[in-house]
């Protein structure tokens, strides 16, 4: 699939604000030590990284 530089631009700013939303998660359970907290943030966060670095990194070509 051939990713449209608006379309890449997109899929990177949502991932992004899918990072942020699993370190503030991160962040909570230090916090108030809600192990829900701690392992949804641990997942979301590097699910969305992953995926960014791929987007990032992928060639238009």
């Amino acid at each position: 699939m051939k990713l449209t530089s608006l379309t890449k631009n997109k899929r990177l700013l949502i991932n992004a604000l899918w990072i942020f939303y699993g370190i503030l998660s991160v962040l909570r359970y230090f916090k108030t030590g809600d192990m829900f907290l701690l392992w949804t943030g641990l997942i979301i966060g590097v699910a969305h990284l992953v995926v960014f670095l791929w987007t990032f990194f992928k060639s238009e070509k």
